[in-house]
This record gives structure tokens, sequence and C-alpha cells, in this order.
């Protein structure tokens, strides 16, 4: 979706996670509100459940977070994916 540079807004959200998205929900009840999301245009490909897999690695959908030891955290897991 192209964002017209000269609209207006009231609130800008960043982030469409469940909090960005309800958040920016909400505000749109009685505000103009943008919602910013990171990410293109979605591969038609990643609808199909058998193909959805090879997605998966893709550095255009997964940035490839990894988890930080810490001593108190539930089995002290090490460079796992998030």
């Amino acid at each position: 979706m192209k964002v017209n540079p000269n609209e207006v807004y009231d609130f800008i959200v960043v982030g469409g996670g469940t909090t960005g998205a309800i958040v920016a929900y909400r505000l749109s009840e009685d505000f103009k509100v943008l919602l910013l999301e990171a990410g293109g245009d979605p591969n038609p490909l990643q609808s199909i459940p058998g193909i959805a897999g090879v997605f998966l690695n893709s550095p255009q959908l997964d940035w490839r977070y990894l988890t930080t030891s810490q001593k108190h955290s539930c089995l002290s897991l090490k460079d796992q994916v998030r």
C-alpha cells in the first residue's frame, strides 16, 4: 500500500503486532491513524501451506533474532531462534 506524503495523521503507530494493531484500531475510532509495519508486499506463494516452509529462513521474512542465555531464564537456552 502506498502512503500519500501529503496526508495528515493525528497518530502514527509503529509496529502492527498485537498491541500496535489494537492501539491503532482504537485510536482510529476518533482520529486519523497511520499504522506502519516492516516488510514489503507478501509473496503469493506464502499462502500455499505446502510451500510456506520454504520461506522460514528467508531474510525477507525472518530477521533471525537469537536468544541470549540468561541465568534465570527457562532452560537457559542460548542462540535459539525466536
